[in-house]
């Protein structure tokens, strides 16, 4: 194994001891070691400090507490600002990574001149079923495939240049949800150019406990207030037609988790609500659901 050039991983954990230890395990087998790791402890209730620097003395990690929590978005932000290496990646502590991930992307950086380097994943079921993306994986522009309603991997397959990282303002904390797109959209909106690597290198747990994606208000708040953000450069780029049907695509997109899981847990009345003002109506749930239908037939089944 040997140490990353200048690279840190900021990892934000609130209350997720044992996620955490299986995180920061998937970063001490990774082929090439980070010079760093940041772990933010978002106000957990019990400070994950002490259990960290126990179980990971081989690893070079600092702990950065928030006295109060103030979201995934916030804690990235204060862990780059932690940091002082030319890349840093971002590992949800729900989630975690192939050994060689570090490695295949810091290669990327290495023969291109990108801003970002991201990779595939895998989506880890509650079952333990491991699922591809299914993504396309667009580089270099990719501004046109975001106007056209492309979603890219979730955080913890990212690489940035720290500098690039810092010249966006980093993740927009005023906003609820939505956070990591809106960062990808001011990212490429700039003409940013971004490298990838078409292997899965990185599992996110899917139904890991506290992910805003399944809070319904809060994340259709958050849904709202990025299209609002967006609608102007969208309808500049594009047309209001295909704002339209951004707006609207987007919007399916974040409620039909919601759905899926409302119908899981019986609840009913959320299930009515969500289908009936984003879904029903919408000819994009009809894909998007058809695409979904394995995982919800393997979670009615447990």
């Amino acid at each position: 194994m040997t140490t990353g050039q200048n690279i840190t991983v900021v990892v934000p954990t609130y209350e997720r001891r044992e996620l955490l230890e299986r995180a920061l395990d998937s970063v001490q087998s990774q082929t090439v070691k980070p010079t760093r790791v940041v772990v933010v402890d978002d106000a957990s209730p019990e400070p994950v400090a002490p259990s960290v620097s126990r179980l990971y003395n081989d690893l070079v990690v600092d702990v950065v507490r928030h006295d109060v929590n103030r979201g995934a978005a916030a804690a990235r932000n204060t862990g780059v600002e932690a940091t002082n290496t030319e890349y840093v990646a971002f590992l949800d502590s729900d989630d975690y990574w192939d050994a060689e991930k570090l490695e295949a992307q810091l290669k990327v950086f290495e023969r291109n001149d990108v801003g970002l380097v991201y990779c595939d994943q895998y989506v880890v079921e509650p079952d333990g079923a491991i699922q591809p993306s299914g993504k396309d994986l667009p580089e270099d522009d990719v501004w046109p495939a975001l106007l056209d309603g492309w979603t890219a991997p979730n955080t913890s397959t990212l690489v940035f240049d720290r500098a690039t990282f810092r010249n966006l303002g980093g993740f927009d904390t005023s906003l609820q949800s939505c956070q990591d797109h809106d960062l990808w959209m001011r990212l490429a909106s700039q003409g940013i150019r971004v490298g990838v690597v078409d292997e899965s290198l990185s599992y996110f747990a899917r139904d890991a406990d506290g992910r805003i994606s399944h809070d319904y208000p809060r994340r259709m708040e958050g849904v709202d207030a990025f299209l609002e953000k967006w609608h102007g450069p969208i309808v500049e780029a594009r047309s209001d037609q295909r704002y339209q049907r951004f707006a609207a695509e987007y919007r399916a997109m974040a409620a039909l988790p919601i759905a899926y899981k409302a119908l899981l847990q019986g609840d009913i009345r959320t299930l009515v609500e969500v289908s009936w003002k984003f879904l029903m109506f919408n000819r994009s749930t009809y894909r998007l659901a058809l695409d979904s239908f394995p995982t919800l037939l393997r979670r009615l089944s447990r």
